[in-house]
């Protein structure tokens, strides 16, 4: 670059740094979208709470974000604190959450609550949803199944959360400050000066510092998905698999309810481990894409298990206990027979009977 472009592109930060000053000393600077989040007494404090308490238990539901982008990922969190011999069930979350996808799930191994009550317990989870389209959506009311021994469960229910998501378009307008009293026709007008080079400078030194202002946007972005790792397919199975292993499956209706998410854990499994697109698919679909995929020992075992399961499912068979037990064991053999080469955690031992 000679000497005169180098001063050129020098004059045009300096502009471009200027009229960056001039705007804030205007005032009309809008403040930061999403203020970082507090820390109070060891505790996060999200811009969204909702909290829920019974006898032995509080729960909390925190959003991270109270009008996030389109382009934005929103962090959600489900925490609970219980006493000893409470135990809390935390509700059904699909591959949806309202109007949300669920691109991430991770539960926390249980830990002492430092803060809170001696002898509770921490339970959390965290969750990452993505927006679909901008405007008014909705999270759904969540409910909490709590346990208490001698007593009869208690329901724990959040209300609905309204998230205002707000099109990157609109972020962008409301951005470019635009000043009726400044604007320019598309057309220079007769006689009016060529671009010079310090014009051109003035274009770098504000492209420059957009560029910057991004890198530095997406930095703290890949930051925080660093933060937050994926489980993968095998530890997300052993983490549902055991989750069920506390459910009393002699209750009415538990072994059929066991039996509908033990197979919603098998297909999540498959796709996960296995590489298998993400779609909805008939029982043959399914077990016809699994084969160019895994070995045929691995399919006989999963045409075994989705057999029995759609058995209750679509032919209305009835199922008890035990049965549903020894799916659940099955399911576990299969994880961690499976489990070499994919990410998740050391095999764990089989779990024991439920119930």
């Amino acid at each position: 670059m000679s000497g005169r472009a180098r001063r050129a592109a020098t004059i045009g930060m300096g502009m471009a740094v200027a009229i960056a000053l001039g705007a804030c000393s205007r005032g009309d600077t809008p403040p930061p979208p999403h203020p970082p989040t507090a820390i109070t007494n060891g505790a996060r404090v999200y811009a969204i709470e909702q909290l829920r308490e019974a006898p032995g238990v509080a729960l909390r539901v925190g959003i991270d974000k109270e009008k996030p982008t389109v382009a934005d990922r929103i962090e959600m969190v489900l925490e609970a604190r219980v006493d000893p011999g409470v135990r809390v069930e935390w509700p059904r979350i699909e591959e949806t959450l309202g109007d949300f996808a669920v691109v991430r799930r991770v539960e926390e191994p249980p830990a002492v609550d430092a803060r809170g009550r001696t002898g509770r317990t921490l339970r959390s989870e965290r969750l990452v949803l993505e927006p679909f389209l901008p405007g008014a959506r909705t999270i759904p009311a969540l409910e909490f199944t709590c346990t208490r021994m001698g007593a009869a469960p208690t329901a724990l229910r959040t209300e609905p959360i309204t998230i205002e998501v707000v099109s990157v378009l609109e972020v962008g307008a409301a951005n470019a400050h635009a000043d009726p009293a400044v604007m320019r026709g598309v057309v220079d007008l007769p006689g009016a000066r060529r671009v010079t080079a310090w014009a051109l400078g003035a274009g770098a030194g504000a492209t420059a510092l957009a560029l910057v202002g991004a890198g530095g946007w997406m930095r703290r972005r890949l930051r925080r998905e660093a933060e937050m790792p994926n489980p993968g397919p095998v530890e997300m199975a052993r983490s549902r698999l055991r989750r069920l292993k506390g459910v009393d499956l002699s209750a009415p209706g538990a072994a059929a309810e066991a039996l509908a998410e033990l197979s919603d854990i098998l297909r999540c499994y498959a796709r996960g481990r296995f590489g298998l697109p993400p779609v909805e698919a008939t029982t043959d679909q399914f077990l016809g894409a699994l084969r160019d995929a895994a070995p045929s020992s691995v399919v006989q075992t999963v045409g075994e298990l989705a057999a029995r399961m759609d058995a209750s499912k679509f032919a209305g068979r009835a199922f008890g206990a035990s049965e549903a037990r020894q799916v659940l064991k099955s399911l576990w053999e299969l994880v961690e027979r499976t489990s070499a080469g994919a990410p998740g955690a050391p095999p764990a031992a089989v779990p024991g009977g439920t119930g």
